[in-house]
């Protein structure tokens, strides 16, 4: 009897056919911001380093200007001058100040600079992402899911005007991060236009979420640390929160 070849068995790697799942943490501060992520299934946590220096996980909450205001860029440029404080002044209607060369912008200055902070900051943070191996198994771009952390005060589920401000910002940011006019320096009317067309747009895998319940996440999840009172107090840059919780450890 001749001998029949048995039919190859084709292995496939359905890792690949699926897209990885990349879960984003910023903690956009008041004078500096700070990333970190992971891969699911993966529980490994990561920071995202921006420069070599020792305080290089640290990225300062700024933007620069022309004299007039009438440019924003990610990085300073000649005789150009620095913005800070965008992030809380944002949702602080005293601290606003409308005017750019004559005219008055439709959109406070402050969330459009905050915006176009967190649209650059997405861009490097992406890049820095895919040179990870952990991805090397994967054909196609991640599915992106991210967090900003938000002032217990600017959480309020009776209220949420401010919770909104920082989701709009979010979703403008992050599709700026991407788009075909992405630029790290911008005229500000140019980029009104842009968040004006995308202000009201919902994007699922983008949110807001209190800094405090972020913080009291880890040591929920820690093993190491044991049931108990615990307080937590996250003085900021403009903010002071302070929370209190018991962990508890359920056998089952």
């Amino acid at each position: 009897m001749a001998l029949m070849e048995r039919p190859r068995r084709v292995i496939v790697n359905k890792r690949s056919d699926r897209r990885a799942q990349v879960y984003i943490g910023i903690d956009f501060g008041t004078t500096y911001t700070k990333v970190s992520y992971m891969i699911a299934p993966s529980n490994t946590r990561y920071s995202i380093k921006f420069n070599e220096t020792k305080q290089g996980y640290f990225k300062p909450s700024i933007v620069y200007v022309d004299e007039k205001e009438t440019e924003v860029a990610f990085n300073y440029f000649d005789y150009s001058k620095e913005v800070k404080y965008f992030k809380y002044s944002m949702i602080d209607e005293t601290l606003l100040n409308e005017e750019t060369e004559g005219s008055v912008l439709s959109v406070p200055k402050a969330r459009l600079f905050s915006a176009f902070y967190l649209g650059c900051l997405i861009r490097i943070i992406k890049k820095e992402i895919v040179k990870n191996p952990e991805l090397a198994n994967y054909t196609t771009e991640p599915e992106w899911y991210i967090n900003i952390g938000v002032p217990i005060g600017n959480y309020d589920e009776t209220d949420k005007v401010h919770k909104d401000v920082y989701n709009v910002v979010l979703n403008v940011g992050y599709q700026f991060s991407s788009s075909a006019e992405f630029d790290e320096r911008i005229d500000l009317e140019q980029f009104q236009t842009f968040y004006l067309q995308h202000e009201k747009d919902y994007l699922s895998n983008l949110n807001s979420i209190s800094e405090l319940y972020a913080e009291i996440l880890m040591y929920h999840q820690d093993n190491m640390v044991p049931e108990g009172f615990y307080a937590i107090v996250d003085v900021g840059g403009g903010t002071v929160d302070v929370a209190t919780f018991y962990k508890y450890i359920s056998k089952e």
